[in-house]
């Protein structure tokens, strides 16, 4: 097994352990802290039964989620890192064996998103690195990036 095998393993098997502790924290956090509100409804203000369903409410209830929360904000931004790294790399590939040309379809099928995700990336490239257009006879526009300009 070669070091890449290795590292893939690891990184396909971490999200889930740690989707898996973003549902347990969510979970755990908000029973607790259903459970302490009702606690807190319960007793007196001032007593010690209901600061103690405050603390509960604190430590087990609202640290939990705030932890759930967290690792859901880690996830998502990995998961959009590694989505724009993928349309990154798939943009530089086309651009080079393709010299420079086109269209959305190709683009979305390299890059494996909808053509709405595809044509606006293609979008944003254009503006970025002045693209020309041209138009097939049946109407599709080919996106040209000149890889050298004098």
């Amino acid at each position: 097994m070669t070091i890449q095998h290795v590292t893939r393993l690891k990184s396909k098997r971490s999200p889930s352990i740690k989707t898996g502790l973003m549902w347990v924290a969510f979970t755990f956090g908000s029973v607790i802290t259903i459970l302490a509100i009702a606690a807190m409804a319960r007793f007196e203000r001032g007593t010690s039964d209901r600061q103690e369903a405050i603390a509960s409410l604190v430590l087990f209830g609202l640290m939990p989620i705030a932890v759930g929360t967290g690792l859901a904000w880690e996830r998502h931004r990995c998961t959009s890192q590694e989505r724009c790294d993928r349309l990154q790399n798939a943009f530089y590939t086309m651009v080079r064996n393709g010299r420079g040309r086109m269209s959305v379809l190709t683009f979305a099928m390299e890059a494996g998103v909808s053509g709405t995700e595809a044509r606006a990336f293609l979008d944003a490239r254009s503006h970025e690195f002045q693209a020309q257009f041209d138009v097939t006879e049946q109407g599709e526009i080919i996106y040209r990036f000149d890889l050298c300009r004098e």
